[in-house]
């Protein structure tokens, strides 16, 4: 008669346990898929940014960065990435650099000179998953968005 009791009594106290430990799992099974969102993302933006500064290096034009940077980054909406290219050219007799300029985007010629730099920064607001509940992690509290930046500069040959 007294097992019936005992019974009860445990059910309740595994509902109770249940209740406290659910919140904290799917916390933690949502922070686990932003991580994962943003590494991808990060990691889209990196190889883009290589791909772009590796057409740069060859003198590909600005155009033809931007179809690089499409075909990379595919995962990400093209028309959301901010996309500075700049080039600065060395003065061996000076020896001074130029200040940096920005390639012409409807240009057809990359001017960067061999011996020149190249840099090249994609840039893309990525939008939390969760909204605002990680938003302590990333640097950003009380914002729903992260701003990732990738940037490389490389000397063109």
């Amino acid at each position: 008669m007294f097992s019936g009791v005992t019974v009860g009594r445990r059910a309740g106290a595994t509902s109770i346990e249940v209740a406290l430990v659910a919140p904290v799992v799917i916390v933690l099974f949502l922070g686990l898929i932003e991580i994962v969102s943003l590494i991808k993302c990060t990691k889209s933006l990196e190889g883009a940014t290589s791909e772009a500064i590796q057409c740069a290096y060859l003198g590909g034009s600005p155009l033809a960065i931007d179809q690089r940077v499409d075909k990379s980054a595919s995962d990400l909406p093209a028309d959301s990435i901010i996309r500075l290219y700049q080039y600065r050219n060395y003065d061996a007799s000076s020896q001074v650099w130029d200040a940096w300029q920005t390639l012409d985007p409807d240009g057809v010629i990359n001017p960067a000179k061999p011996g020149g730099e190249l840099r090249v920064r994609l840039s893309y607001e990525y939008s939390m998953i969760s909204g605002r509940l990680f938003s302590v992690v990333t640097g950003a509290p009380g914002t729903d968005s992260v701003m990732l930046i990738a940037e490389r500069t490389e000397e063109r040959q």
